[in-house]
């Protein structure tokens, strides 16, 4: 009897072929801490990509040495327009 229900020969064997608590916990644990773990390696990736991409930056900067004004493009005026402007959000006065 289980739970006040007649069990038949087959839903017996089903029972003692179960593997013990301590296991079917420690499995279920596993199973959790693999769950963690892809979420931590998830969460994780965009910052290490981001730090080796600085790296590679760093390294060619390194070997090709750092751009200079005549390396820069002709066609971005308005970036060295915005470089000598003061910015409000840089800390400038706005008055």
């Amino acid at each position: 009897m289980l739970d006040g229900n007649p069990l038949t020969g087959d839903e017996i064997n089903k029972l003692a072929n179960l593997e013990s608590r301590e296991t079917l916990l420690a499995k279920l644990a596993g199973a959790m801490n693999a769950q963690l773990s892809q979420a931590v390696y998830l969460f994780a990736a965009p910052l290490s990509q981001t730090a080796r991409v600085v790296d590679a930056l760093r390294a060619k900067v390194e070997t090709e040495g750092p751009v200079t004004d005549e390396q820069a493009p002709a066609n971005e005026p308005e970036a060295a327009a915005a470089e000598g402007s003061t910015d409000v959000a840089e800390g400038g006065d706005e008055g």
